[in-house]
């Protein structure tokens, strides 16, 4: 039976309503040396492993990032290998966020390289490495962990390179978590977020600030993916495109929200309906939430390839 008519069926049973256990369900669907993938021609076990030169057999991915005419290792503080107790993937996982904070900051210097003199480029570069640490450091890491277990469900968890890259990937869809949550934090007028007053309330930052700051840490993320993903265009190419419609996905699913109530106006009950209620859980956090991290562990498994042929197809089930 081809998955695509095999999928729909499955998805109809009750334990597969979440967005999330859809998604994994068609990782595993087309991972399944049972269930063919939508090609005829070729059957998960066939999947062919990602191509792999003598270079990344020998080496991890890296490249080097050149600031100020000196080059810089992007991947120096990037964890080699799974441990088997997940509970451990955490504290690797910080280190990862901090290596990418690293990283964002070289970008930044080397972005800000044209006229500008070296005490604005301090003060700017100082400036956002307390937003970056603030804004991406202390929450629970769901997303970025599950990005590592989808790698480890493609049995990749001795793989480096794989490792490696799954580590950078999830750490980036916590970059892009964190781009939401400032940008929330102010639109709904919050007070605190992870048990810190909000970024937008830091002092010497203000709202304006924080919009714009935002906007910087998704900017970033997409400047993280060009440099630590140089080595493979099509990898590269696949994390831009899941990372920016995941994006567009989440930025409808906060319309919906915000526009349930307008400022200003009593509260109108018949806004909130359960039609309401269901796209916005979907859209608003269901996406970049579990199908996001989901696809993102395909990718960097080396399947870009069956992401290709399954990332719309969960859209459509």
């Amino acid at each position: 039976m081809r998955a695509g008519c095999f999928l729909p069926r499955l998805l109809r049973q009750g334990q597969y309503k979440s967005l999330f256990s859809r998604s994994l369900l068609v990782v595993r669907c087309f991972s399944s040396s049972a269930i063919p993938v939508r090609k005829p021609s070729m059957t998960a076990s066939t999947i062919p492993e990602p191509e792999t030169t003598k270079d990344d057999a020998t080496m991890h991915p890296a490249k080097k990032l050149k600031t100020n005419g000196s080059t810089t290792d992007l991947w120096k503080n990037v964890p080699k290998s799974l441990p088997e107790d997940k509970k451990e993937w955490l504290p690797l996982f910080e280190i990862t966020l901090k290596e990418l904070v690293d990283s964002s900051c070289l970008i930044l210097e080397q972005k800000l390289s044209y006229g500008v003199s070296e005490k604005v480029k301090k003060d700017i570069v100082d400036y956002y490495r307390k937003c970056f640490l603030h804004s991406i450091i202390g929450g629970k890491m769901t997303r970025g962990l599950t990005v590592l277990r989808v790698v480890s469900a493609y049995g990749k968890g001795d793989d480096e390179v794989a490792v490696r890259r799954g580590f950078i990937a999830g750490a980036l869809v916590e970059l892009l978590q964190a781009f939401f949550l400032v940008m929330d934090d102010v639109m709904d007028s919050s007070i605190t977020r992870r048990g810190k007053p909000c970024w937008y309330r830091m002092e010497g930052v203000t709202s304006v600030n924080a919009v714009n700051d935002s906007i910087c840490l998704e900017a970033i993320m997409y400047a993280l993916v060009n440099h630590y993903f140089s080595d493979d265009k099509d990898m590269r190419l696949a994390l831009y495109e899941t990372l920016h419609e995941n994006t567009f996905m989440t930025i409808l699913g906060q319309h919906i929200d915000t526009n349930s109530i307008v400022p200003g106006t009593s509260i109108d009950l018949s806004m909130y309906t359960m039609d309401r209620w269901d796209a916005q859980v979907m859209y608003k956090t269901g996406f970049y939430t579990f199908f996001l991290p989901a696809m993102a562990g395909v990718i960097v498994s080396g399947q870009v390839t069956f992401w290709k042929q399954s990332h719309v197809t969960v859209y459509h089930l």
